[in-house]
Parts: structure tokens; sequence; C-alpha cells
């Protein structure tokens, strides 16, 4: 067995790469072509009030980053392309290390086992290949740091586990800087290479380690939250600026979380069809994995599985719990769970056995069946952004069609939704949340500006409580129609979402 927390000096590495390569590719590559959501459109017109809100997030990492970018004349959408490869190889990168991590404890039941090395590949491809990871991909101007946020923690995990703490833990640290929620899946899988690491052997230095650095992990994430008071004694901010929040209402997060997950466990909260798959995958790892421990009485082996789930339960939930927000780019380490899961199978499953067969094809199905359903959300984004560009266009056009009759230059627009403005639209069946989110209801204003450019005249007012009652109060539309939508006065367009 190689050293932990090195990298392995076999062919299977590479091999290893070229997979991570092309599964990654397969399941996120047709997001090459620009798109964008309300945040993406927002940093467009006005980049410094976007790039301040990752101050006011604690991501001082990200901030400063784009921050310079900006002041050089570099904006990240507007390198779209650029900033999403290097998003996919932060990605790739992410994969392999935790792979290779791994390798030295699973290498006995990979060599010369093709499905064990499927399992392999396909189970740690799980983590960032998933429909709920796809809301990554709805931020584009956020692609290079929830990748360097997500690979500097993988390289915190090989660190630590290689015993070199303090630079692991200057990784971890940097890690949150770029993104807090990154933490979650550093501590969940530092949790699971710890038991590798100990050869599933129940000690008091294992559960120590365990306690101790998943508490110095959630520590720096709390740190993180909490910086953000230092900068309004210091006055670079305000009491208002504060996004991040502790919630200590813990029995109501519960409750909503509980909905949540019921949701995920039926159809990845409605980005699968809904036959239970996740659950059905679930029942189904928990089966191949006691099942050689049960038949092998092996007590100790078992009780540290058992113990490495609760403890991978409670960093799952813990997020959720203390924030009241669920959100796919949170949710999304249920697949890290569901990996670590799988994994810790493999380790337990003898190289030409039937159940090794399963396992292989449990992984590789799963995993398909993943990339399939991401193929669909990619395409509902570009459908939803083309549905937002048409209606933009159409608002525009009955700007300059009133000009055009009147000679009254339209130079102020007051907007609200009517009685029931979704967040997405009909024709987009794969979405959740922000993922697949209508910018045309949450960024009118700055949509608007971004179909019209930058010679955009229009000043945003608030609406007229007179104009709203008169025309708008109380109804509601499925399409757009100006002539009962738009409402022309003097030099201001009043506009009702549908």
């Amino acid at each position: 067995m190689e050293k932990p927390g090195t990298i392995h000096k076999a062919k299977q590495p590479l091999l290893f790469l070229a997979a991570d390569l092309l599964i990654t590719l397969l399941a996120w590559g047709r997001f090459c072509h620009r798109q964008f959501g309300a945040d993406t459109v927002f940093q467009m017109i006005l980049p410094p009030n976007n790039i301040v809100a990752w101050l006011q997030h604690g991501r001082y990492a990200t901030y400063l980053i784009n921050q310079w970018l900006y002041e050089a004349g570099v904006l990240t959408t507007e390198h779209y392309f650029l900033f999403f490869v290097l998003f996919l190889l932060l990605i790739i990168g992410s994969i392999w290390l935790t792979q290779m991590l791994l390798l030295p404890y699973l290498s006995d039941r990979l060599s010369g086992s093709i499905p064990g090395q499927i399992a392999f590949v396909t189970a740690t491809a799980f983590i960032f290949t998933n429909v709920l990871f796809s809301e990554h991909f709805m931020f584009p101007e956020c692609h290079g740091s929830f990748g360097a946020a997500y690979f500097f923690g993988i390289l915190g995990v090989m660190a630590i586990i290689g015993k070199k703490s303090v630079r692991g833990f200057a990784c971890i640290i940097l890690s949150c800087l770029f993104y807090q929620t990154a933490d979650i899946l550093t501590a969940m899988l530092l949790t699971a290479a710890l038991v590798f690491a100990h050869d599933f052997r129940l000690s008091r230095e294992l559960v120590l380690k365990e306690i101790l650095y998943n508490v110095l992990i959630l520590s720096v994430g709390f740190l993180n939250t909490q910086s953000t008071k230092l900068l309004i004694m210091i006055g670079v901010m305000q009491e208002g600026d504060i996004t991040k929040h502790i919630s200590l209402d813990l029995v109501g997060n519960f409750f909503d979380l509980s909905e949540r997950i019921l949701k995920l466990m039926k159809n990845s909260m409605g980005l699968m069809p809904s036959v239970w798959a996740p659950l059905l995958v679930l029942i189904a790892s928990l089966l191949l994995l006691f099942i050689p421990l049960i038949r092998g009485k092996k007590k100790e082996e078992t009780c540290t599985v058992l113990l490495c789930l609760l403890a991978e339960i409670l960093l799952f939930f813990v997020l959720p719990l203390f924030s009241g927000v669920f959100p796919p780019r949170i949710a999304f380490t249920w697949y890290a769970l569901q990996a670590v899961i799988l994994l810790m199978a493999l380790y337990h499953t003898e190289k030409k056995t039937l159940r090794m067969m399963a396992l292989c094809a449990l992984c590789g199905l799963y995993l398909i069946w993943q990339m399939i359903a991401c193929q669909k959300i990619i395409t509902n984004r570009y459908i939803s952004n083309d549905l937002d560009l048409y209606y933009a266009g159409l608002v525009l056009e009955e700007i300059e069609k009133h000009e055009a009759e009147t000679g009254v230059a339209v130079t102020k627009i007051a907007f609200e939704n009517d009685a029931y403005a979704p967040n997405n639209y009909e024709q987009v069946h794969y979405k959740y949340e922000q993922i697949n989110e209508r910018v045309l209801t949450a960024s009118p204003f700055v949509l608007l500006e971004y179909v019209n450019g930058p010679g955009i005249a229009l000043k945003h007012v608030p609406m007229d409580p007179q104009i709203y009652e008169e025309h708008f109060a109380g109804k509601n539309w499925d399409d757009f129609d100006p002539s009962e939508q738009m409402v022309f006065v003097d030099d201001t367009v009043y506009w009702i979402i549908f």
C-alpha cells in the first residue's frame, strides 16, 4: 500500500483521468454555449453591485479576484467559455484527486477487475455528476469560484490524510473563502477518507480525529459567516448588507427539510422522473454494503460503517438545519453521501463475485440516468433563456412603437408581477428554485437593459398605486398581452409581468 495522500504511480490514474474527462464532458459539455440567470444578467449590467455581494456573503477570495479582474477590465460574464472550461477542469481535477485519495485503499479490489474499476470511477463521479449539482452551472459568474472551492477543499483532505494538517486546513480555509458550502463536501469526504485510512477498524484515535477535524472544518464555515459582522464594525458594510444568518428555529427547519428530503427521494426535487429512484438506489447500495459485513460477521467493521454513515448524515443535515435553506447547490451533497456508501460497498466486495457485478451495474446505470437527466436540464435552460429574450424583446418593441406613434420618449418604467407570476416558464419542465429560473420575473429591468444594450434610456421608478388598482389589481395572465399589461402615461410605462 502506498503512502496515503500521495498520487498513485500506476497506469490506472491516467485511465481514470480520461474517464473523468469523458463523463464530465458528456454530462455538462452542452453548457459551453453562453447562457444566463438573473444574477448573471445583473453582473453584466451592474458589475460593481454584484461583485460587492460576494463580500457581503463572506466569499472574500471570490470578491477580491473579481474586483481585481473588474478593475483590469475583465468581466467573467464576458468571457463565458473561458471560465466554463476552467470550471470543468476544476471539477475533473476534484474527481480525480478524490480517486487518487482512495485508490491506495481500494487497489486490491480494482486490480484486474474491470467491474470494480467501473464501479470506482462511476461512484466517485456521482459527486459532481448529478441533477442537483446542475444549479452550479446556473451562475456562470461563479464558475471559477465554485470550482476553486471544491478543488482546494479536496486538496485539503489529501493533505490531512497525508499527515500535513497545517497545509490541509490552509487549503480548507481558502476553499471557504471562495464558497462556504464546499466545507460540507470537504467534511464528508474527509470523514470517509479517515475510515478508509484506518481500514474500517474502530479505534479511539479514529473517533477523536473524526470529531476534531469535523468540528474544525465546520468552525471555519461558522467563523466565516460571522466574520461579516467585523466589516460592519469597521464601516465597510451596513447591518442590512449581511446575507448569511444562523437560524435557531431548528424544529421549523427540520419539518421543512423533511418535506424537501421526501421530494429528493421521490424525484431529486422534480429533476428526474417520479419513480423514487434515489430511494431505491439508496436501499440497493445499503444492501450491497451490509450483506458482506453481516455474512462475514464483521462486527467491528459494521460498527465503523454505522458510525461513518451517522457522521455523514449529520454533516448532510447540519447546514440546512442551521440556515433554514436547502437549495440544490447544498442538497447535491446527497450524492456525495451516495458515493461514500457505494465506495464502502466496493471496499467490502470481493472481486469476481455476483455482488461486484451488481455494484458495477448499479453505479454505471444510475450514472447514465443522471447524465441523461442533466441533458434535459441543459435543454430546458436554453429554452428558458430564449423565452426571456423573446418577451423582453416584445416589451422593448412596444415601447419603440409607442414612441414612434406619439412622439413622446419613454424614459421611465415601473413594473410589478400579476396575481401569479411563476418563477419558471410552463414550457420548461425541468426546474427547481434557481435551476432554469425565469429571469423575466426575477430581474426584469436588468433583462431589458441586457437585451437592449447599454443605450437603454429607461429609469426604474415605483409602480403608481392608482395605475395598479385601475389596470392590474387582482388580474392574472397566462401570456404576454401588451394591450392589457402595458400602460403608457406621459414618459412612463407601467408594466405588469404575467
